[in-house]
């Protein structure tokens, strides 16, 4: 595939493309330089799993905070 077909994909349709290509280093790297989406919750590999679960509960806690004000 082009190379600039991958620039028109969605994020998930290049996913996709992906799991069906998995050989296509083009289609990954365009994947891997493309920014996270802004609700990604980002940790680093090493953090132990008991922080990063609680990373991810405070973040849930906080984003459904966000979502019923006053509650």
């Amino acid at each position: 595939m082009n190379e600039s077909k991958f620039k028109t994909m969605t994020r998930e349709e290049l996913k996709q493309y992906i799991l069906t290509h998995r050989d296509d280093e083009e289609a990954l790297g365009e994947l891997l330089d493309r920014p996270y989406p802004a609700n990604s919750i980002l940790f680093p590999a090493d953090m132990p799993m008991e922080e990063a679960h609680q990373v991810i509960m405070n973040n849930l806690h906080k984003t459904r905070q966000d979502d019923l004000p006053g509650i």
